[in-house]
């Protein structure tokens, strides 16, 4: 599982604590980010760490996951252009900096999409991850998706290698509610 950079907050900032969402509720309900754009659940054995900018969350679970999510509006070309947007995700994400190597994508793959949103791309990935206590081979879907309004949600859902199918049910009511409350149809 990733270590946290620069751009990805680290769990040690101090606002809000993990016991502590923005909205005031404990860990194990949900935090609110990108100003109320997005609500992300923290379901019963997952951890949450949400940034400093109110903008990111970083949620790891007892399984080794990682969910990663971001809302943002981006300028440029990345505002209309999903495959664009979620390229500079994997490019911003998966890279040595962050301990990843072996790194093998997918393609970006445009979705359909519906309500507010404009467009919707993912990337699927598999990778080793290298942190201070060894390696890890891993796999996940990388996912931008760009509404009417400007607003650019980002997200990461990382497993270890051979387990993405498996965990599914640890990640998903994750993903159904990030998911739903970015482009409530």
């Amino acid at each position: 599982t990733p270590t946290p950079t620069e751009t990805t907050p680290t769990p040690t900032e101090t606002t809000p604590t993990p016991t502590e969402t923005e909205t005031g509720g404990p860990a194990g309900d949900e935090v609110v980010i990108g100003g109320g754009a997005v609500v992300v659940p923290v379901p019963a054995g997952w951890e949450a760490f949400p940034g400093e900018s109110g903008n990111v969350v970083h949620l790891f679970s007892d399984e080794g996951d990682w969910f990663f999510v971001l809302v943002d509006a981006p300028e440029g070309g990345a505002q209309t252009n999903p495959a664009a947007s979620v390229s500079q995700l994997a490019d911003l994400v998966l890279n040595a900096e962050n301990g990843y190597s072996n790194i093998e994508l997918t393609e970006a793959v445009p979705q359909e999409v519906s309500g507010a949103l404009v467009g919707r791309a993912d990337i699927g990935y598999s990778a080793t991850w290298t942190g201070n206590q060894g390696g890890l081979d891993v796999e996940g879907a990388l996912v931008a998706a760009i509404r009417q309004d400007g607003l650019r949600l980002s997200l990461v859902v990382e497993t270890p290698r051979g387990q993405f199918e498996a965990h599914e049910p640890l990640w998903l009511p994750i993903w159904e509610g990030v998911i739903g409350s970015f482009n409530p149809v």
